[in-house]
């Protein structure tokens, strides 16, 4: 992934940071903070997730990468004021259970 956006970027150094042409006014001109900033933090998450990989036991590990998606549900609930669907509920439980049953194993 960060390779990805590491290819993301220089695309947007070579292309997009040129001035555009006198036909292009009505686009906008993207900033380089937003090629920038997800770039650094995705390479800070994976480091710092490598680095507990090696002090966690696999199940402890399994247990907390799945349950991102269920704090990725809360907080959108919570701050971006999404409602979730039924599935998305029950996808959730389905999740926290899975994670349980890691931890227990």
């Amino acid at each position: 992934m960060i390779v990805g956006e590491t290819l993301c970027f220089i695309y947007y150094l070579f292309f997009v940071s040129k001035k555009p042409l006198p036909s292009d006014k009505s686009k906008p001109k993207a900033k380089i903070q937003s090629c920038l900033i997800p770039l650094f933090l995705d390479l800070a998450s994976s480091v710092l997730i490598f680095i507990a990989m090696n002090y966690l036991s696999g199940s402890v590990y399994s247990m907390m990468s799945s349950v991102v998606v269920v704090f990725a549900a809360i907080f959108s609930r919570i701050i971006l004021k999404t409602k979730l669907t039924t599935g998305q509920f029950v996808g959730g439980g389905v999740i926290v259970v899975g994670a349980v049953l890691a931890g227990v194993g």
